[in-house]
This record gives structure tokens, sequence and C-alpha cells, in this order.
């Protein structure tokens, strides 16, 4: 992830974060500028919105769990 300073829009740096949550979804980034004419620090807010594409194993757990929970077919 690249960030830039809000003002003049250098490269920023991350020097440490803060978690706002305790499932580490929402941080605060404490940054500061790299251009030395800058030097501004600064607070960035990230969080987490939603998933686009499941990880592999969540999928292939999913599908496990249903096929172990198939009921045969009856036949009359």
């Amino acid at each position: 992830m690249r960030l830039t300073c809000p003002f003049c829009h250098a490269k920023a740096l991350i020097q440490s974060r803060n978690n706002m949550t305790d499932d580490h979804r929402v941080v605060e980034l404490y940054c500061r500028c790299t251009r030395q004419e800058c030097a501004a620090t600064f607070v960035y807010s990230l969080a987490y919105r939603h998933v686009l594409n499941p990880p592999v194993h969540s999928i292939q757990d999913l599908a496990r769990n249903l096929i172990e929970n198939l009921t045969p077919k009856r036949t009359v």
C-alpha cells in the first residue's frame, strides 16, 4: 500500500499504528512525509470493509460440510 502526504502529495511512511478494534479491522496509521521540505506528520484511518473473494480454504470447508451433511436419496 502506498501512502501519500495530504499536503504535498509526496511519499509518506508509516511510523506506527494503533488498533482501534480487537479484530484489527480498524487501525490508525501514524505517518510522516518523506519530503524534508514538508516533514508533516498525520494520521490515516484504515478500515476493512468486505470480502471480494473468500480464501480458498473457506470454500473447501463449506463444500466439505455440505457433502458430509447430505442424506442418501431414498427410492420408493
